[in-house]
């Protein structure tokens, strides 16, 4: 069972540290983003998703570390390391996997109950 529920919490507080929420402002671009994470995933797979993301959004790997790791700091380099390791099995990297879709899908929900910066230039 997936737990997106019980990390809607941690969603919000990630959104709010990692500045993608401003005085309850998000950007859509920054919605938009989110939101197409886990298509990223599903093309690419996870480690060369986040590469792309931690060039071109990182605070959303930011916001999806303070969530899945909280203690790392930095969450593609946890993964890397995760998944490159020689001792991880492939059920092991298949868990970091849902975990990190998981996260994106609790950001992608709580990024919508923010106000959308409607001015964006």
């Amino acid at each position: 069972m997936r737990n997106i529920t019980n990390l809607m919490d941690k969603a919000e507080t990630a959104l709010i540290e990692t500045t993608l929420v401003n005085d309850g402002i998000i950007k859509k671009s920054k919605v938009s983003a989110i939101a197409g994470f886990g298509a990223v995933v599903i093309n690419l797979d996870l480690l060369p998703a986040l590469a792309v993301y931690e060039n071109n959004h990182p605070k959303i790997v930011q916001a999806l570390g303070k969530i899945v790791a909280p203690d790392e700091n930095s969450f593609f380099a946890y993964c890397k390391t995760k998944i490159t390791a020689p001792n991880s099995t492939l059920s092991d990297k298949r868990l970091l996997k849902e975990q990190v879709i998981d996260a994106s899908v609790a950001l992608k929900i709580m990024a919508r109950t923010f106000k959308f910066d409607e001015d964006e230039n």
